[in-house]
Order: C-alpha cells, then sequence, then structure tokens
C-alpha cells in the first residue's frame, strides 16, 4: 500500500496519515489517497498503473463550485473505491454509473489525540464557523451559558480562535455539552453551480436545495462522543447522525426553537444523562483510525 501525502491537509487528516503508515502488516498493489487532495501534486503514472483506494471527505460539498482541485471530476475516473461520508451521493453516484465501487463510511478520528477524562469546566461549546443565520441564533443562545466557541470567525463571541488540535479536543473535553449539527449552507452561487450537474435531482442530498440546506455529518460529531462531552445534536430533515448514533441513547435532538430550554434541561441534572455520554463513547470506539483501517484497509 502506497499513502499519498496531501499538502492541504488539516491536523486531523495527517494523523489519519500517520497512524495508517503504523499498520506495517498492509500488502497489496493498491494507493490509498486520504482526502480532500489536490490532485495536480499527484504524479498521474501512480493512479494509471494502480488501484486507487479515496477517502473522500468533501462530499456533498464537492459539488458547490467549480473549481478543478476541490470537486476532481477529472479524477474521479481513476478510483476504484470510493469511501464517502455522504450516504445520499454514495446511493446516487452508485446508481447512475451502475457500480458499486462507493461505500458510505465514517469520519476516521485518531484515538490516540483524545484526551483522558477531565474536570468539566464549560456548560457548553462550539467548533465551527458562522455560516448562517440559524448559525448565529444558536451561538446567541449558548452565550447566555458558561461556553466556549472556536473558530476562525471574525465574531465577538469567539473565545478560542486559531487553536491546534489537540487544544481544541481538549476543551470539547472539558464541556458537558457539545453543540452539533449535520448541516451545509450553500450560497446562490453554489446552489446555481449544483443545479448545473446532470442528474442533480436525484441525490437526495440536494433535495432541499432550495431552502439552502445539505446534509453533511460532522468530524466534531466523533470527537464529542470520544471525549465523552454530551452530543447535543439540531434535528433537520435528513438526521444523517442516526446513520452511526441512536437518539436517546447516544445523542439528544434540540428544535429550531427551543436549544435554550435544552440546555437549561440538561444542565438542571447532568448527572442523569451520564449514561448517554458513556453510551456514546463505547460506539465511537467503531469510528477510531484503527477501526477504519480493520474494516476498510485491512481487506484489501
Amino acid at each position: 500500500m502506497y499513502i499519498v501525502d496531501n499538502q492541504w491537509a488539516s491536523p486531523k487528516l495527517l494523523f489519519i496519515f500517520l497512524i495508517l503508515r503504523d499498520f506495517k502488516t498492509v500488502q497489496g498493489n493498491f494507493v490509498f489517497i486520504p482526502g480532500p487532495q489536490v490532485f495536480t501534486n499527484v504524479d498521474i503514472t501512480l493512479l494509471e498503473n494502480n488501484r486507487i483506494v479515496y477517502l473522500e471527505l468533501e462530499e456533498p460539498n464537492r459539488f458547490f463550485v467549480n473549481e478543478a482541485w476541490f470537486h476532481h471530476f477529472d479524477y474521479d475516473k481513476y478510483f476504484s473505491k470510493v469511501l464517502s461520508i455522504c450516504p445520499y451521493t454514495t446511493y446516487w453516484l452508485n446508481t447512475k454509473y451502475g457500480t458499486d465501487n462507493r461505500s458510505h463510511t465514517f469520519i476516521p478520528i485518531n484515538e490516540e489525540t483524545i484526551p483522558p477524562p477531565v474536570p468539566k469546566l464549560w456548560d457548553i461549546m462550539y467548533a465551527g464557523h458562522v455560516v448562517s443565520n440559524a448559525i448565529a441564533k444558536d451561538l446567541a443562545v449558548i452565550s447566555e451559558f458558561k461556553y466556549r466557541f472556536i473558530s476562525n470567525d471574525n465574531n465577538p463571541l469567539v473565545t478560542n480562535r486559531a487553536v491546534c488540535n489537540n487544544e481544541k479536543l481538549k476543551l470539547i473535553s472539558e464541556s458537558k455539552i457539545t453543540l452539533t449539527h449535520s448541516l451545509l449552507y450553500p450560497t446562490d452561487q453554489h446552489i446555481n453551480f449544483i443545479k448545473k450537474l446532470e442528474g442533480m435531482e436525484h441525490n437526495e442530498a440536494f433535495c432541499m436545495l432550495e431552502k439552502g440546506v445539505v446534509p453533511q455529518i460532522k468530524g466534531r460529531t466523533f470527537e464529542a462522543a470520544l471525549c465523552r462531552s454530551l452530543i447535543l445534536c439540531k434535528r433537520d430533515y435528513w438526521n444523517v447522525i442516526e446513520r452511526y448514533f441512536k437518539p436517546d441513547v447516544h445523542f439528544l435532538y434540540y428544535e429550531e426553537n427551543n436549544l435554550r430550554d435544552r440546555i437549561r434541561e440538561i444542565l438542571s441534572d447532568y448527572d442523569a444523562y451520564t449514561c448517554i455520554v458513556d453510551e456514546a463513547y463505547k460506539k465511537a470506539q467503531e469510528y477510531t483510525v484503527q477501526s477504519f483501517f480493520c474494516k476498510y484497509i485491512q481487506p484489501l
């Protein structure tokens, strides 16, 4: 096995590469390419002469922009196996091309980066960008509590800016609740480009496009489970989180207009929810780099 270096990777993805390189027992004539990948940096002969296994972490949003380095349409033909985090795009493209080379997967988290259990210092935390009014509204609510907000956005509510991956995981571990959602918010320009794609109406991920939302599972959902922080996820049309975790067993939902009451309810008797935290932690062992290797790479 050969693993392509990614010069555009986040620290979290680099951890995936480093851990996979430690599995010395891997044999076989194939190339594993963890995404996202700038394919112009990859030797084309490597793609032409090997079986290519690609971890697709940018679906369905790779269809948002007309940037070849990001959507990599011209390189898809080289992939003999695609492991995608989007179940809807996986089904759509398998059906469209009459193939079964795509499989739905999870976002592998390096278990070695997870900090040990620590005392809870914060009521609730959120990590991400303020890309919609809905997110801004939720952030205004959590700011009423003892909160942490990790982001590079120029937003006055940000408490921790440009933190490293280890610091982010530490803050999650210190938080009783991690606020999550499983949505993308495409702009009008994104929507216009998606509409030009042949057969896009058959991809369930785009069925609510006119309302400006698209589903995508977030890595911080898995991180919260491994860091023993209670997952509080926004309910939406797709609820893609349920493909990985069970509501009221591994996580809790909140609705559009009840976030404040939901947080107060949880904090009023947080110990009553520790069983959910524990069950989520157990379930998340299925979503580590070790599990990813055993399930997808080792059989190759």
